[in-house]
């Protein structure tokens, strides 16, 4: 777990050299922002998650790096991970940095 910590920290180091004002700024896009249907890589998370929700959720391989699928956002966030669908919340998705997959 720690080996995360450290990558999510240098994440948030370098997205805030580029001018980021959190929680919400252009260069931050999150699940909840995402239209249904594209396919993005996680960034990181946004402090307000708690470390035994993000643990929750890297279990189910919401990772830094890692490529997810937003297949709905009503009445929940829906995602796919590799062949894993997973609910979220919509306020739990607003915590989930995500980045265009390249």
């Amino acid at each position: 777990m720690r080996h995360f910590g450290r990558r999510f920290r240098h994440l948030h180091r370098t997205h805030r050299k580029k001018g980021c004002a959190y929680p919400n700024c252009e260069n931050c896009d999150t699940l909840a922002d995402a239209q249904p249907g594209r396919c993005l890589r996680v960034r990181g998370f946004l402090p307000g998650l708690s470390p035994e929700r993000r643990t929750h959720l890297q279990a189910f391989g919401v990772v830094p790096g890692h490529r997810v699928r937003v297949l709905q956002h009503s009445p929940v966030t829906v995602v796919k991970i590799d062949y894993t669908e997973l609910a979220l919340e919509n306020d739990m998705a607003r915590l989930i940095q995500v980045g265009e997959d390249t």
